[in-house]
């Protein structure tokens, strides 16, 4: 392959080509949408990348959304019950860009090792939290378990080169790219509610 140098596009938002120059620009073709990759198609290209770097701007921890998780104790009786109910609550991991996480994905390895380096949290691609939490409902009443995971969040952007052009060139970026899982460093939340059966379900529980 010809030695050439590499001119950089500035990046913007999506994902940039970078075109290679020699001793006179290249004109670039205008590109299409049917000639230009999505960046779920970049990721996947990561596979047979050259290079598939992620280089990460930003990381926090926050409280995933409260669900209810195992089942629903109906109180029938006239005393308060309290039972022991099991659970298991799963949390995968997603990302802006909508493609599939593997822990054998290339565009996954490079964003796991970068995050691990910027802000040393580890990820993993799905965890499953069992528990037995202990249900008290008084008499007429339905009781149930809320949990939320404690989730974390990097948002950076990957430098992806190949050593044949992919869609017309050496080099592409996908910018904004934000992944969402489970954080091991801190706790998530879970707790018991509990309110009166309605009619309906007094008659559906309570025969």
């Amino acid at each position: 392959m010809e030695t050439t140098r590499l001119k950089r596009l500035s990046r913007t938002t999506g994902a940039l080509a970078v075109l290679a120059v020699g001793a006179s620009l290249t004109a670039v073709p205008q590109a299409s949408a049917a000639d230009t990759p999505t960046q779920k198609q970049l990721l996947e290209a990561c596979d047979f990348a050259d290079l598939c770097q992620f280089n990460p701007q930003s990381y926090s921890a926050y409280q995933g959304p409260r669900h209810q998780v195992g089942s629903t104790l109906y109180n029938c009786g006239t005393e308060v019950n309290e039972q022991k109910i099991g659970w298991a609550d799963t949390t995968g991991t997603t990302n802006t860009v909508g493609i599939a996480v593997t822990a054998t994905a290339s565009f996954w390895k490079s964003y796991e090792v970068a995050v691990e380096a910027s802000y040393s949290h580890s990820w993993e691609t799905s965890h499953t939290e069992t528990e037995e939490t202990t249900v008290r409902a008084p008499a007429g009443h339905k009781a149930w378990i809320n949990h939320g995971p404690a989730k974390q969040r990097a948002k950076g952007w990957y430098e992806i080169h190949f050593g044949k052009r992919y869609y017309g060139h050496y080099i592409w970026y996908v910018n904004n790219f934000e992944s969402y899982g489970w954080d091991k460093d801190h706790s998530g939340y879970t707790a018991v509610s509990n309110q009166p059966m309605t009619q309906a379900e007094r008659g559906a529980h309570c025969r």
